[in-house]
């Protein structure tokens, strides 16, 4: 007979601190805890380009955005939302930022608390991220934030620039799941 107050009475909680030790982002995720921000990622535009390619089969986004943009600091507590409600749905994210200065970025990032991988691009020329939109089928202005939705063909199905609601986002990504 176990006694009370022994290992046997205990074992749940040691089961949920074990699980915290474990697997902390993603008993963040399940509680609504925020969690770090990941670091920066620097990418070449063919890494961004392939990741976009390797959505498909499920829909997908493509969002151009920088720290020194004021519109995008705007939008991005709306874009954190959105990846928290559709990433789960199967919807990938691949959120770039066009900055130069990494730490500026990062502080940006971490002051929002970011939801998403941070990938950038510091090194493309003037125009790249432009090309490579179109190269996707979409029709970019060239403003930022810029957003694009792929269905799960690849094909474009929506694009935008600006800030974009939850609404807005909640119309786009839940019309393709």
């Amino acid at each position: 007979m176990a006694k009370p107050g022994g290992l046997a009475a205990r074992a749940p909680l040691l089961i949920v601190l074990a699980s915290l030790l474990v697997a902390p982002p993603l008993v963040m995720k399940l509680l609504d805890v925020a969690y770090p921000v990941p670091d920066v990622v620097p990418v070449s535009l063919s890494a961004v380009s392939a990741r976009v390619q390797a959505a498909r089969g499920h829909p997908s986004v493509l969002y151009v955005y920088a720290s020194w943009c004021e519109a995008c600091q705007t939008a991005l507590p709306t874009l954190n939302r959105a990846v928290k409600r559709f990433e789960d749905q199967g919807v990938t994210f691949t959120i770039v930022s066009i900055d130069k200065d990494l730490d500026a970025l990062q502080e940006l990032l971490d002051e929002t608390g970011a939801a998403f991988e941070p990938f950038c691009v510091p090194a493309a020329r003037e125009g790249a991220i432009s090309d490579l939109l179109t190269g996707l089928g979409a029709k970019p202005s060239g403003a930022i934030p810029y957003g694009v939705v792929f269905d799960s063909e690849g094909k474009v199905y929506r694009e935008w620039t600006g800030w974009h609601s939850m609404d807005a986002w909640d119309g786009a990504l839940s019309e393709l799941l």
